[in-house]
């Protein structure tokens, strides 16, 4: 066998075997088409040392390993949210191994692992076209609390140049900014309690009802993100229209170019002006690289917006699980 470092093993035909990621593993799944970023395989020096330090959450990276076959051929993502919170990304089987119970086997495991560490809830996040996906998760006992687009992409003016020469000098890290407004948005102040909750009424008028159960969101946490995930990036920004019946939370990392944004609105027209406005903080800031998500509806403007900036743009079903007593188990 590969290494040593085998976790815990499940008798599915006798040859299958939950395993911690290694290299040799790695490049077993990208052999066999792994579709995400190959980044998710290989973390990086400095998210080692970010995780080393409590700056970004813990992640157990899982592989499905085939004890005849000798190799890997599944894999998914482990996250910690929050203490009672934990997230499932990338899951991915090889083509020639699905429909056989592999990624049943990779989900029961990692919800076990979850809930031994003190997990209450476990969520991910499905494609809108993937329905096959969907009714697996739906098996194995998640329900969808939500719906939500991501734009990603990266900013254009910002020349690397700049970008390195802003980031090392501490724009918007180690310096003050000014609290006022830019274009339609209004800079707040992250600590005071009127602006939580401010921002907390709008959540509540613009957020699916379940996706706010289930992330038990209340005005103390809600600068977090909605699944508390953001709240690793460190810095956080809180905008607010001129309007107030919409706002952005901006969420970056010390030393690094990419930034997390939230948008909801309570009108969909709004949303590409606060995108607009967005953008250009993220400039001032001397981000490269952003990650934005809205909830519930995207109409065809918005879409047109991740478009014209030339972003990626992914519909998806937010799916959650409380873990009780019961075993959790189910095939695939």
């Amino acid at each position: 066998m590969k290494g040593s470092n085998e976790i815990y093993s499940i008798d599915i035909n006798r040859v299958l075997a939950i395993k911690e990621l290694t290299p040799e593993y790695a490049n077993d799944l990208v052999s066999a088409g792994f579709p995400f970023d190959i980044r998710e395989l290989y973390p990086s020096l400095s998210q080692k040392l970010l995780h080393s330090t409590g700056l970004i959450p813990r992640v157990n990276r899982l592989v499905a390993y085939h004890t005849e076959e000798k190799n890997a051929i599944g894999f998914l993502c482990l996250i910690e949210d929050d203490t009672s919170v934990y997230s499932i990304k990338f899951v991915f089987v090889d083509p020639k191994f699905r429909k056989k119970g592999v990624a049943s086997a990779l989900f029961n495991f990692a919800l076990r692992l979850a809930k031994n560490r003190g997990a209450k809830k476990v969520y991910l996040d499905v494609e809108d076209w993937n329905g096959s996906a969907a009714k697996l998760y739906e098996r194995l006992g998640f329900q969808i609390i939500g719906t939500k687009t991501a734009g990603q992409g990266y900013l254009r003016n910002n020349p690397r140049l700049r970008v390195v020469t802003r980031t090392l000098m501490g724009r918007g890290y180690f310096t003050n900014f000014t609290y006022k407004k830019t274009g339609q948005l209004i800079r707040l102040k992250v600590d005071m309690e009127k602006n939580r909750k401010l921002l907390f009424n709008i959540y509540q008028n613009c957020m699916d009802k379940r996706l706010l159960t289930f992330f038990e969101l209340n005005p103390n946490n809600i600068v977090n993100g909605y699944s508390q995930l953001w709240k690793y990036f460190c810095f956080r920004d809180l905008f607010i229209n001129n309007l107030v019946d919409s706002y952005a939370l901006v969420f970056n990392r010390p030393m690094f170019s990419n930034a997390a944004v939230e948008v909801n609105s309570l009108s969909m027209s709004n949303i590409p002006l606060i995108l607009d406005d967005v953008v250009k903080v993220l400039d001032d800031k001397g981000m490269a690289y952003a990650h934005i998500t809205l909830f519930n509806v995207c109409d065809l403007e918005c879409q047109r917006w991740f478009k014209d900036k030339g972003f990626k743009l992914f519909r998806f079903s937010t799916m959650g699980i409380t873990l009780d007593s019961k075993n959790v188990s189910g095939t695939e």
